[in-house]
């Protein structure tokens, strides 16, 4: 049977773990901890995450997320797809070197977003590690107290999670360090927590994340919605949709024409609908009339010009709003119904 698929909410803030399979320790050495972080960064600048907390363990990892508007699932597979082959290849073995796909839960609350940012940043000191958090290298917490350049974590964003200045967010965060540590669920395993289902009274967890209505707005951390509501829509209505918004015919996309305006076209048709409206590239590829390849191809380039180039992630933008606004399609929304 099928796994079930995973509910995304752009803006919304996660908690991600994963653990290497069969327990084994091999982020307790520094050179493979690094190769993951640098994954992690990689995958941050690409998609558009805001890391309020992080920290890397012998055998797993924790981090505290707020999404974009790629799906994360995408951002974690490529995270995973990319230690795992690299793991592999380098020690020639072979079989899963994850203990699965990763594990995420929806934060829904200030309150709970501070007991996780605390969670993560304590790991360290809870597994006997270390004294002080600030010790442990692999972590946001070294990052914030010590000011490193270029870190990994957010220190605005993490710090506003406790107050709205910059001074007295400081002051309490590190105050709840020192204070937090004694707090019964601090040595509970994720699943018991109190933001996961099962760490809340009366709750039983359903599935691996907290499933949300879709029109339900999300929030950052003081409360203001962050998410775009996208309407559901069929492959061949997205497509119709995305190019009349961008002046263009399918006839255009699929020949071989290589001016700007048409390249762009379909650099920003494809990676629409793959990182922000869950389509397929196969059924793209189908309706638009070209081989899969070059449409993969599309949306791989569309991805990494969207960091790139500020004009194209702007128009990316403005075609995005447009679809947004647009109708739900009837059809589709009737085969999501039954």
């Amino acid at each position: 049977m099928p796994r079930p698929p995973r509910v995304f909410v752009e803006g919304g803030i996660y908690h991600v773990y994963n653990r290497v399979t069969r327990g084994e320790r091999v982020f307790a050495e520094d050179q493979e901890a690094a190769r993951l972080l640098d994954a992690m960064r990689d995958a941050r600048d690409r998609d558009g995450l805001t890391v309020l907390a992080w920290c890397i363990l012998g055998n797993h990892y924790h981090l505290a997320v707020r999404c974009g508007s790629v799906p994360l699932w995408r951002t974690m597979a490529s995270i995973h797809t990319r230690i795992s082959k690299s793991y592999n290849a380098r020690y020639r073995y072979h079989g899963p070197f994850w203990q699965g796909r990763y594990r995420a839960k929806l934060v829904d609350t200030p309150e709970y977003l501070r007991q996780l940012i605390l969670y993560i940043h304590l790991n360290p000191v809870t597994a006997g590690i270390v004294d002080n958090p600030v010790d442990f290298v692999w972590s946001g917490h070294r990052e914030l107290v010590r000011k490193v350049r270029n870190p990994f974590v957010n220190p605005d964003h993490l710090l506003l999670a406790f107050d709205e200045t910059r001074k007295s967010a400081r002051k309490i965060y590190l105050a709840s360090i020192r204070a937090d540590r004694d707090q019964p669920w601090m040595n509970r395993l994720p699943g018991e927590l109190p933001w996961w289902p099962l760490g809340r009274p009366g709750r039983k967890e359903r599935d691996e994340e907290l499933r949300l209505n879709p029109d339900t707005p999300h929030h950052d951390e003081l409360g203001r919605s962050t998410g775009r509501e996208r309407p559901l829509l069929r492959t061949e209505t997205f497509v119709q949709r995305a190019l009349d918004s961008l002046d263009h015919t399918a006839e255009e996309l699929s020949g071989r024409g290589k001016r700007r305006g048409v390249v762009r076209a379909r650099e920003i048709l494809m990676t629409l609908g793959t990182e922000r409206y869950g389509l397929r590239v196969t059924e793209m590829a189908a309706v638009l009339g070209v081989r899969y390849h070059s449409a993969c191809l599309w949306s791989r380039r569309g991805a990494a010009r969207r960091q790139e180039d500020e004009e194209f992630s702007e128009q990316l933008d403005r075609v995005d709003v447009i679809l947004a606004s647009s109708p739900p399609d009837e059809m589709r929304q009737f085969v999501e119904n039954v």
